[in-house]
């Protein structure tokens, strides 16, 4: 009888420990490293998926971080410089988006520089820099050429304001202690699922 028990004994050991190693794999944490994104920085809590699918040899994208700068580029046909960017801007947690906007990156613009902020509900809070409140010589020159609006736009902060391009800020109400900004431009950057890199950002607690 001795001989039959303890087979089963085992057996059941065996069952209960599969079951609870299953479960501390699905618990939060528990695994050794969860993150799956293709880019990420410990430094500058981030992340990301960029990679295209592996059989397109059409492009081959990069990264490249720079500070607190990342760059997503298709290596050999443009410079990491001139490719897409985010920029990572560290900031009071009990400072406003706005006031920090104006702080770290238009101290010193003219007053017609506006801060718009808005809220799409996709999980952050948007904001962009535009030239307002125009002179009747200005909208003139404005309804003669629209790209003059560029040009007006470029006294606020030629690298940060709104162009004709995809650029915004981001900012992410989880972590108050930073903002973001993105520059796209006039394409597109997918990784393998077909998601533009930016969709797929990710902000990460900063390592203490």
């Amino acid at each position: 009888m001795k001989k039959i028990i303890i087979p089963i004994l085992i057996l059941v050991v065996l069952i209960i420990g599969g079951f609870w190693f299953k479960d501390m794999r699905q618990i939060p944490g528990a695994a050794v490293n969860p993150i799956t994104e293709d880019f990420v920085s410990e430094k500058l809590g981030i992340a990301f998926n960029y990679k295209p699918d592996p059989s397109d040899q059409t492009y081959k994208t990069k990264t490249l971080e720079e500070g607190n700068v990342v760059y997503v580029y298709d290596e050999g046909i443009i410079k990491p410089q001139d490719g897409q960017f985010v920029e990572v801007f560290f900031k009071d947690i009990n400072e406003t988006l706005k006031d920090a906007i104006r702080r770290l990156i238009m101290p010193d613009t003219p007053t017609n520089c506006k801060i718009s902020i808005r809220d799409d509900g996709k999980g952050f809070v948007s904001a962009s820099i535009s030239y307002e409140n125009l002179t009747p010589e200005e909208n003139k020159l404005l309804e003669e050429d629209w790209y003059y609006w560029l040009e007006l736009n470029d006294r606020c902060t030629p690298k940060y304001s709104a162009s004709n391009g995809l650029s915004y800020f981001a900012y992410y109400p989880e972590f108050p202690d930073r903002f973001f900004f993105f520059s796209i431009g006039q394409y597109g950057i997918s990784n393998k699922d077909g998601e533009m890199w930016q969709n797929t950002f990710k902000v990460l607690p900063l390592k203490q």
